[in-house]
């Protein structure tokens, strides 16, 4: 009996203990990012005035609709094509205005266009031309201005930049350059466009447009266009790494499996030997809404810690110096990412498109 409550009361400890390892706190795991590399992260939302946007209201959204478009004048080295209606034998491609504004047509020769609106002009011709034909019908067709255009690059099937011709919208700049890139999945045909990502930049700013809205069919996010404005439609298909700023070449380098912060610093030929700041940015999730890591590198650079593991569509950007709020990083960013994006042609990659390789 005694050798019972012995054994009995030896088991009832033992399950004590048990139960009180099962209480106490279990020791966190280590996660590559938790080693001392990042020494940030934060969410920030891309605004004119920097810090964080909330849901934009319907009265700041108007803004860009009432802003006044200057009216679009000929200038010199814009470039159209010129059709007469019934008379093929007088059309003209590629027809580009001379620095004093003069163009040469078929029958009329040397003419002034240059300072005049499409409609001016289109009377202007018509006019000089009835001395040879009766009721011509002619049409100037703009092809690329130096004066009002736009660009457009990404996941559309003609990027390039486009004349705005009258009220030119957001959602017409896609159908000019002849819509959204198509592809395969599962024998359907399906849009690669990333509306989600998608954005447009004007006078060096990201305006807070949602692309979902206005391709749904919400007007008030189907702004009109001005000159200079940028347009990307990212892409589902290729989604790169871009490493920017302090780099030997700033470009995009193709996403695959187990990249990291220094193999795509490696990749763009690595850092400038010119001071650089303490921390490298990592930008993720688009660069309206981002989450931004400010990674280490000296860290990295020595080995002290664990690289960093890169996502499809993040960007690497090696500063000079430190920044205060996001809106700083992209000034610096927007040229060199637009230059990019306008070498990648429809599918959203300037290193497949060049033919470059990892």
């Amino acid at each position: 009996m005694i050798k019972f409550k012995i054994v009995l009361l030896f088991l009832l400890c033992l399950l004590g203990a048990v139960a009180c390892q099962n209480d106490s706190p279990r020791p966190m795991m280590s996660h590559p990012l938790e080693n001392g590399i990042v020494v940030e992260v934060y969410s920030d939302s891309i605004t004119k005035g920097g810090g964080e946007r909330k849901e934009i209201s319907d009265t700041e959204l108007m803004k860009f609709h009432t802003q006044v478009a200057r009216i679009y004048t000929i200038t010199a080295g814009d470039r159209f094509n010129f059709l007469v209606y019934d008379h093929p034998e007088l059309a003209v491609d590629q027809l580009s205005v001379m620095p004093d504004g003069m163009v040469s047509l078929p029958l009329i020769g040397p003419i002034l266009i240059g300072g005049l609106t499409l409609d001016s002009a289109h009377q202007v011709v018509t006019k000089a031309l009835e001395h040879y034909i009766i009721k011509p019908r002619v049409a100037l067709i703009p092809l690329s201005s130096k004066g009002y255009a736009f660009t457009i690059t990404g996941s559309v099937n003609k990027p390039g930049r486009y004349v705005i011709e009258g009220e030119l919208r957001l959602v017409d700049a896609v159908a000019l350059s002849s819509g959204f890139v198509q592809g395969k999945w599962e024998d359907m045909s399906v849009e690669l466009a990333d509306l989600t990502h998608s954005y447009i930049s004007r006078n060096g700013e990201l305006l807070p447009i949602d692309f979902v809205k206005a391709f749904a069919g919400d007007s008030i996010y189907n702004i009109p266009l001005r000159n200079g404005d940028y347009i990307h439609i990212a892409s589902t298909a290729n989604q790169p790494i871009y490493v920017l700023g302090e780099v030997m070449r700033s470009r995009s380098v193709n996403y695959s499996q187990n990249l990291t912060l220094l193999k795509a610093i490696a990749l763009a030929g690595g850092f400038k030997q010119m001071g650089y700041a303490d921390n490298i940015i990592v930008v993720r999730g688009g660069i309206l809404h981002p989450t931004i890591f400010k990674v280490d590198h000296t860290k990295l650079v020595a080995g002290t810690g664990y690289d960093f593991p890169l996502n499809p569509d993040d960007i690497v950007f090696v500063p000079k110096s430190g920044f205060r709020k996001y809106n700083d990083i992209i000034e610096q960013i927007l040229p060199t990412l637009e230059a990019i994006n306008l070498l990648a042609g429809p599918f959203g990659n300037a290193a497949i498109y060049k033919g470059s390789s990892n």
